[in-house]
């Protein structure tokens, strides 16, 4: 019975983050619906609450910019950037305005789990994707050479375990 209250408290905790997602956090009038994971497709509730998402920048973009790691963060279902990845994307900044791809076109494409609508998902994975582009283009990058886009819940994985790194937005090189 103890067990009971705090796995409610927490699948209470997770309808009520997923219900804000992240259409009021950037202005987004959408009508998409945010996710709400139902408690029998997550095996572990809490884990939804403190995964976060991460913008993995190239390998060869990230040596290219002389950094050793190639992962940002973002908070789960947010596309709001956390200092951490600021950091980074202010060296990929400083790398495109002035370093080794002065010269490159970047491509930002944003990608989701499987939790939620494919049309939120896609609108999710576009908000983070934009919201790396917007944040590179304040530091310089000239938004004609920084395509953003979203390839939402497509390739992602159906087991919770798997979705963490479903979560992601990518920094690349345009081929």
């Amino acid at each position: 019975m103890l067990r009971t209250i705090p796995t409610l408290v927490s699948l209470t905790a997770i309808a009520l983050l997923a219900g804000m997602g992240c259409s009021k956090e950037n202005g987004n009038s959408s009508t998409a619906v945010a996710p709400t994971p139902a408690a029998s497709s997550t095996p572990d509730p809490d884990f939804a609450v403190i995964t976060v998402t991460s913008v993995d920048i190239e390998t060869k973009l990230a040596m290219m910019c002389g950094l050793s790691q190639s992962t940002v963060f973002f908070k789960f279902d947010s596309a709001k950037l956390l200092p951490d990845a600021k950091d980074r994307l202010d060296k990929i900044a400083k790398c495109a305005t002035e370093g080794a791809i002065k010269d490159k076109e970047l491509v930002v494409v944003g990608r989701t789990d499987s939790v939620g609508t494919d049309e939120y998902n896609k609108q999710l994975g576009m908000s983070r994707a934009d919201t790396v582009a917007k944040y590179l283009h304040e530091q310089g990058v000239q938004k004609a050479r920084v395509e953003a886009v979203s390839k939402g819940e497509a390739a992602a994985v159906a087991d919770p375990y798997g979705w963490p790194p479903d979560r992601r937005v990518t920094v690349r090189l345009q081929p």
